[in-house]
């Protein structure tokens, strides 16, 4: 268990070796970073702050094991050389990035970046637009200095009776007591 424990401290070792070279702009993506989105950035990075310093913290290569305490330990003959062979056999290569990766990925930013500027285009249509229909509801004249007859036709969805005239409910033609009293079961009405 512990050669295992040193072997992970010497990959983390040699990850932060990658990391520590990795440069964080952090005043750019403040920069770019939404308002509503900052308190997630702090968390982030005081998260990968930590991160850095948990593995910058690491040693750099691993300590040897100690194949010989492991053997005086271990009862089964040859198991410790077994296991000596196959640590020493394990290569583990850092991946490459090959063409076709690198093909598909610049591809992706390209479809992004048109996508981006097609939705950029629409934005700024609907900006017009929106402009120019406000502009058109500046130059109408305000309902209040308008006679009636226009503000009808100006508005025709609009509930205004601008004559005056008092429309009659169908309910009007009851009586006083229809409306107020209670029915009865006995009301045959």
């Amino acid at each position: 268990k512990q050669w295992y424990q040193r072997r992970v401290r010497g990959l983390i070792t040699m990850t932060a070796k990658r990391v520590a070279t990795t440069v964080i702009d952090w005043s750019l993506i403040h920069s770019k970073c939404p308002k509503y989105q900052l308190d997630q950035l702090r968390d982030f990075k005081s998260k990968s702050d930590g991160l850095v310093s948990k593995i910058s913290s690491l040693p750099e290569n691993l300590p040897p094991i100690d194949w010989a305490t492991f053997r005086h330990v271990i009862s089964i003959p040859g198991l410790v050389d077994q296991f000596k062979k196959e640590y020493e056999a394990i290569k583990v290569p850092y991946p490459k990035c090959d063409e076709e990766t690198m093909s598909n990925f610049r591809l992706h930013t390209q479809q992004m970046l048109t996508d981006a500027n097609i939705h950029k285009e629409a934005c700024t249509k609907m900006k017009n637009n929106a402009a120019e229909m406000k502009n058109v509801v500046d130059k109408l004249p305000k309902p209040e200095h308008l006679i009636p007859e226009i503000l009808l036709a100006y508005f025709p969805e609009t509930d205004y009776n601008p004559f005056g005239v008092k429309k009659e409910d169908a309910a009007s033609d009851h009586s006083i007591m229809q409306s107020v009293a209670p029915q009865t079961y006995w009301d045959l009405n």
